[in-house]
């Protein structure tokens, strides 16, 4: 009998420590809840904006737009300044002729 009392002093012990440490959780939310409600009740806002929008589409491509315009610029710059020759080679098929 006194192993029997050992286990249900052990799980009992463990029982009210679980207890306390949940009613100490409930205790903090309910607090941060009654010190901020609008905070804690607020619906979460998206942060970022509608991509359905149209005019959320076309400030979209326009940005994209103008990133691709600057890296054409830097290519033409690039070609223009020498340091990059083009050459062009006539295509061949299968047989080693041009085509």
């Amino acid at each position: 009998m006194n192993a029997t009392q050992n286990n249900s002093k052990k799980y009992g012990n463990g029982t009210l420590i679980l207890a306390i440490v949940l009613s100490a959780a409930a205790a903090i939310g309910t607090w941060e809840t009654l010190r901020a409600p609008s905070q804690a009740l607020a619906a979460p806002r998206y942060t970022q904006p509608d991509p359905l929008d149209a005019g959320v589409q076309r400030q979209t491509m326009i940005a994209e737009q103008k990133k691709t315009t600057a890296k054409i610029g830097e290519l033409v710059t690039l070609l223009k300044s020498g340091k990059v020759k083009v050459i062009a080679v006539e295509e061949k098929d299968d047989k080693g002729k041009k085509k």
